[in-house]
């Protein structure tokens, strides 16, 4: 009876472990999916009916603003997920990862060099009052889950930097130590042991 019990456990272990690779491949390649995805939040919800070619065109106007090399062509899909207080966001999915990264380096310059005017949907041609928008790169949902975790964890740990790059999530103390990616949970609970 003995030796049947520790031959389940060591059978629900490796099948534990099994599992936890599975998760991680399916994580690469949600995260390979998502690797030509940006995101602009905070865009006001416009009254008429949105179709692929008005929303192309705001993500043109954005472009142009951050001065971006743009054809309407570099797009293989955009659409919109409403939001509660009368903004949505904008999915935009690219042909080329070039073309992403180009475009959330550029966002990350405009509002460095405009403090005083940073993105906002008045610069991209969209009436009403002037609203921030925000660029970032489209994160899976683990993705999203652990940089909001990074971020809380990097505000009561005092960790200066957290950031994604390429969907993964990263943290950094200060200007001279070394970056740390978070591929999980748990790196994070390290990082809280290690005080």
């Amino acid at each position: 009876m003995l030796v049947r019990v520790e031959t389940l456990e060591r059978e629900r272990k490796e099948q534990l472990l099994y599992i936890s690779s599975l998760e991680a491949k399916l994580e690469d390649m949600q995260r390979l999916l998502k690797s030509t995805t940006v995101e602009i939040r905070n865009v006001p919800c416009s009254t008429r009916n949105d179709n692929k070619l008005e929303l192309t065109n705001i993500v043109q106007n954005t472009c142009k603003v951050l001065a971006v090399d743009f054809q309407p062509s570099d797009v293989k899909d955009v659409f919109r997920i409403k939001g509660k207080s009368g903004t949505s966001t904008l999915v935009v999915d690219f042909l080329r990862t070039k073309t992403k990264q180009e475009l959330i380096k550029s966002a990350k310059l405009y509002n460095k060099t405009h403090p005083n005017e940073r993105l906002n949907s008045t610069l991209i041609g969209l009436g009403g009052p002037s609203i921030p928008l925000y660029l970032s790169e489209g994160l899976t949902h683990k993705g999203r889950r652990l940089l909001y975790l990074a971020r809380d964890f990097a505000s009561t740990a005092k960790f200066k930097y957290c950031w994604t790059s390429n969907g993964k999530v990263f943290l950094r103390k200060t200007d001279e130590s070394p970056h740390i990616e978070i591929k999980c949970e748990t790196d994070l609970v390290k990082l809280k042991n290690m005080k």
